[in-house]
């Protein structure tokens, strides 16, 4: 068997080892590109706000719909002021409540990023297109000290 000749090998051979490696590579690179396009990273959607900005968003009263995908417990002992609650097992079943928010921008937040990752997802598939993710989630929010408004029970209709 003749050896594929690379300008990378030892005496411009490859081993049966280096290509095997490089189709390996290869494969891992093409489903790194596959996850990257099914998951909308790089589109519009996935687009992370800073805290900051969103803060000084809110303050000047042109702060997007912020939806809150934690738990009804977790949205009670505090959430970000305005924010809507749709928990992220129930969003799949109640993504008609954002209809009149389809064209606008939204930011998702959970406790750190999971949840709202899910959400996203269901958001991407039933069409919303400018879905932003709140960097660092409620934990940085409440370590960076910023207001936060809690509430005996949910309020749906906040918005």
């Amino acid at each position: 068997m003749r050896a594929i000749g690379c300008k990378y090998g030892k005496q411009g051979n490859s081993t049966r080892f280096d290509v095997v490696r490089s189709a390996i590579l290869a494969w891992g690179v093409f489903c790194l590109m596959l996850t990257i396009h099914c998951v909308g990273v790089g589109d519009s959607a996935g687009k992370t706000i800073a805290q900051q900005e969103l803060l000084d968003r809110m303050a000047s009263g042109e702060a997007p719909l912020l939806l809150d995908v934690r738990s009804e417990r977790e949205y009670a002992e505090g959430h970000l002021r305005g924010a809507m609650l749709i928990p992220h097992d129930e969003l799949k079943t109640r993504v008609a409540e954002l209809a009149a928010y389809k064209d606008q921008e939204i930011v998702v937040y959970c406790r750190s990023g999971a949840r709202a990752s899910t959400a996203e997802a269901v958001l991407r598939e039933a069409g919303f297109t400018k879905i932003r993710d709140l960097d660092g989630h409620i934990l940085l929010w409440k370590k960076n000290g910023y207001p936060l408004e809690e509430s005996l029970a949910p309020d749906r209709d906040s918005r």
